[in-house]
């Protein structure tokens, strides 16, 4: 492994320099806080509404005592003041509540942004390793093992994944010779072309398979690398029938086509 870190500082490239700093910027504000930010001002606005029911009231006692007599005067500093203690109390118990929702708000708040930043930091950390053991790999296989060596393991790796793709394709052949045309709504298996990979345009099954408009059908056959190409839909469509494994066959019948299973 020595050898590894000389050659990483010999051509004075630093595995860690080309890391890309952690992205925070996609973090959003936790469920539910949005609405327990409205609940409070809610209640603010309430707290609020009843300051001024208090002044008011307030007002219309002191008019009140100053129409009447001793009595009324008397009677109207009772009110006020009862009025005035419920307010009170209600006030109280408000703005207890808006502390206690506060606080719990303050703690979900906390804990789930804690919580996002730790699960970012560890997906950053884990792409991070990923890519200094896969240079630290690289540098080690070049430094370690001769060029002709590299050559025949990369060979055989591609052989490998050869035989494999082959032995999905024969797999998925087999698979769809057992389909049968009144259930169309069956999956067809795909098949791979020779870089691995599956047309965008694979039917999905015998409908659509059977369906396919004639453009289609061509492009299918060019992505395959089928031979014998033809303007024919018809044509086309056998063989990529014949290619997939289906056994059935489109068969013309003066001005219509039709489609005649295989035994």
């Amino acid at each position: 492994m020595d050898s590894a870190t000389t050659a990483s500082s010999d051509d004075g490239h630093d595995p860690l320099s080309s890391s890309s700093s952690p992205n925070y910027s996609n973090l959003t504000t936790p469920s539910g806080v949005p609405s327990a930010q409205a609940l409070i001002r809610n209640l603010k606005s309430t707290l609020g509404t009843l300051d001024d029911t208090l002044g008011e009231l307030h007002g219309q006692t002191v008019q009140i005592a100053l129409l009447g007599g001793d009595s009324e005067h008397q009677a109207a500093r009772d009110i006020d003041n009862s009025i005035r203690r419920q307010l009170i109390d209600q006030d109280q118990r408000q703005k207890q509540g808006i502390q206690e929702i506060q606080a719990i708000l303050d703690d979900i708040l906390h804990r789930e942004v804690v919580e996002m930043l730790k699960k970012q930091a560890e997906d950053d950390i884990a792409r991070e390793i990923e890519d200094l053991v896969a240079k630290q790999v690289a540098i080690c296989l070049e430094t370690h093992i001769p060029p002709n060596l590299q050559e025949e393991i990369a060979g055989q790796q591609k052989e490998l994944e050869e035989v494999q793709r082959h032995l999905h394709n024969s797999e998925s052949r087999r698979s769809n010779g057992a389909l049968r045309s009144n259930h169309e709504d069956d999956g067809l298996q795909v098949i791979y072309k020779t870089d691995g990979s599956v047309p965008d345009n694979f039917p999905s099954n015998l409908k659509a398979l059977f369906s396919m408009d004639a453009a289609t059908s061509r492009a299918l056959m060019v992505e395959y690398e089928l031979r014998d190409v033809s303007d024919s839909k018809e044509r086309n469509l056998n063989r990529l029938l014949q290619f997939l494994g289906v056994k059935y066959q489109m068969v013309r019948d003066g001005g219509t086509t039709q489609r005649v299973g295989c035994v």
